[in-house]
């Protein structure tokens, strides 16, 4: 698996994901998570941030191993803490049922609104979030 995760401003994370995650792959783009969100804190401690963005990519999908999910929902609650900084995030794939599964997670989401694009509509992400080029 590779992954690309990139913080081009203070309030946006963009994440990219190609194929199978492993439990070593999920630690590592866990603690990149992290530390991308706490520098959105550092930067303004007093704002809650529900206006920062996520384009999340989703080039090609494979079920991550089960010890990945093992690493992921130990550090649920604090992967948790870190969605209240977005109010939006957009899903960019191919595949419509995982724009979808996408769209009704962020309904379990507080304040945070998920919408799926296709990868040839990226610029429409781009635009929904605020982030143009």
């Amino acid at each position: 698996m590779t992954y690309i995760l990139t913080q081009p401003s203070k309030h946006h994370i963009e994440l990219t994901i190609n194929g199978k995650i492993s439990s070593d792959d999920m630690k590592h783009l866990l603690d990149k998570w992290m530390q991308a969100t706490a520098s959105m804190t550092e930067a303004d401690p007093n704002t809650e941030l529900q206006n920062a963005t996520l384009l999340y990519r989703i080039n090609s999908f494979a079920m991550p191993s089960f010890s990945a999910v093992m690493v992921e929902m130990k550090r649920m609650p604090e992967l948790w803490a870190t969605m209240k900084y977005f109010g939006k995030m957009a899903v960019i794939s191919e595949q419509q049922w995982l724009q979808k599964v996408a769209e009704i997670e962020g309904w379990m989401i507080p304040n945070l609104d998920i919408k799926g694009f296709n990868p040839e509509d990226e610029s429409a992400a781009r635009i929904w979030l605020g982030i143009q080029d």
